[in-house]
């Protein structure tokens, strides 16, 4: 490919994509092939989309997208393959809008009729992949696709080695004929892309849902902005990330299970501006979702502080639209941002931990004086972008006996250090065994902001713990940070 070429292809796909300084923020949406694509498309409305993502492909075992008139692995309405002309008509109804249409490959779940994704982008069939991936794309004019191999198979196949020179490969590919390379991406070890992966996609979406702990909310407005500057600690640069949104709920004890949003709204009529339905907690009976509110609250951000936003899945939407219509007030106004709530904890004080006790790895701790906060000393920690959360880590040994069972809470004043005042980060905080295989004992999350505040982790101990056995760990790797931790008690609630 010669210089030239390499400036116009890569020009191209600039002007495909846009940038953050475009007058329409992005707005990409997931349409599931399986909910029957070309009904969906009808009866949506489709006017604030810039991107429909038809979802999700497979290449059989023969390594084949398309065996005659069908495509191979690709579940329309009752689990019969979607035909080639049933695609080629939802491509040419979102290219009738002006949209770009794109293909998934992959998904949490993947189905019988799919080939051995882990041996398809091994060295020995990974060309042979990506040709017929390209091909697939050339022959239905589609603008780019989409990666969301997912959980146990992207670690599988980042673990062998193979998940980063196959997406390259495949950008390439798509680079080479003036289409892009997304990537749906979670934030959790294990869950996300590999660092050296990043550079291949042109685009990368976060599934900023799907947190599924009982007691808690699935896709709260913390996760959400947390996730966001933790993709941008991440090296990615703003034009070229894009924030999930959910357009459906979870629901626990009698709700268990996922509701699309039109379910809900049929069958509780929720209060506006309630993102749940029930009681938050670890016993209750509760629906978790996003209301047309909080849709607003995280659009406003996106589109001021990235490219924009991703929805999964725009079918779950309701008759009437009403978190579409809450997307696009979104890009249109500037939505006051709920603040992260801190749990607020009574109890008997177990222990309180001097900054000295603090065993840093993985990064240096400067100590200094701050008047802001209790006792007026503080640590800061200067995290670099690393491939895991535990890589910088700061740990303090338990010096107490605590019984299996036992429900503690770990308090500590905390903030980072960034220029811009929105900057969030959701720290990982676990107890850990001090002792190989370090096994892990309790495990919460702390929200931090750049604001000195108490942060409050409460949990239940998995096993026993004597003065010496474990550690509480402060993971502060993976993303690029100042955090500043001040003093630190463990506490029994009441």
């Amino acid at each position: 490919m010669t210089i030239i070429r390499a400036a116009l292809i890569s020009l191209a796909i600039g002007l495909t994509f846009g940038s953050q300084a475009d007058a329409k923020p992005v707005a990409q949406a997931y349409v599931l092939a399986l909910r029957g694509m070309n009904d969906t498309l009808k009866g949506a409305d489709l006017s604030p989309y810039t991107d429909i993502v038809l979802s999700f492909a497979h290449p059989d075992a023969g390594g084949q997208l398309v065996n005659g008139d069908s495509l191979t692995c690709m579940a329309g309405p009752n689990h019969a393959m979607v035909t080639t002309a049933d695609l080629q008509t939802a491509i040419d109804l979102i290219h009738a809008g002006g949209r770009r249409a794109i293909v998934s490959l992959g998904g949490a779940l993947i189905p019988a009729c799919a080939g051995d994704w882990a041996a398809m982008m091994a060295p020995d069939k990974r060309q042979a992949t990506v040709r017929a991936l390209s091909d697939f794309a050339d022959r239905f004019k589609i603008d780019g696709l989409d990666v969301d191999i997912e959980s146990d198979l992207l670690a599988k196949t980042t673990e062998a080695g193979n998940y980063t020179p196959f997406v390259k490969a495949l950008s390439a590919a798509m680079h080479a004929h003036g289409k892009t390379l997304s990537v749906a991406t979670a934030s959790y070890a294990g869950g996300m892309i590999p660092l050296d992966s990043i550079p291949a996609f042109d685009r990368v979406g976060v599934m900023a849902y799907d947190n599924n702990v009982q007691g808690e909310e699935h896709a709260s407005p913390a996760d959400f902005r947390s996730e966001m500057y933790f993709w941008l600690g991440r090296g990615v640069a703003p034009e070229r990330l894009v924030m999930g949104l959910p357009f459906y709920g979870h629901g626990y004890g009698d709700y268990a299970g996922q509701q699309p949003y039109r379910d809900i709204v049929t069958a509780h009529a929720p209060a506006p501006g309630a993102d749940v339905i029930g009681t938050l907690c670890t016993t209750c009976s509760y629906i978790t979702f996003n209301s047309p509110a909080t849709i607003t609250a995280k659009t406003s951000l996106a589109v001021r502080k990235i490219s924009g936003v991703m929805v999964w899945e725009l079918w779950q939407d309701t008759p009437d639209h009403i978190l579409t219509q809450a997307l696009v007030a979104g890009e249109k106004t500037a939505a006051p941002y709920p603040a992260a709530a801190v749990p607020v904890v009574h109890g008997v004080v177990l222990a309180k931990f001097k900054l000295a006790q603090f065993d840093v790895s993985g990064s240096a701790a400067v100590p200094f004086a701050d008047k802001a906060v209790p006792g007026g000393q503080v640590l800061r920690i200067v995290a670099q972008i690393t491939e895991n959360p535990w890589d910088v880590s700061a740990g303090l040994p338990i010096a107490s006996h605590l019984k299996k069972g036992q429900r503690i809470a770990i308090e500590f004043w905390a903030r980072v250090k960034a220029d811009d005042p929105d900057t969030q980060f959701e720290v990982p905080v676990t107890v850990e065994g001090a002792a190989e295989p370090y096994p892990t004992l309790l495990t919460g999350k702390a929200t931090v902001t750049t604001t000195w505040r108490k942060v409050v982790v409460v949990g239940t101990l998995s096993a026993d713990v004597t003065p010496g056995s474990a550690n509480i760990e402060v993971l502060l790797g993976a993303a690029a940070k100042t955090v500043e931790i001040g003093p630190v008690t463990l506490v029994q609630p009441r």
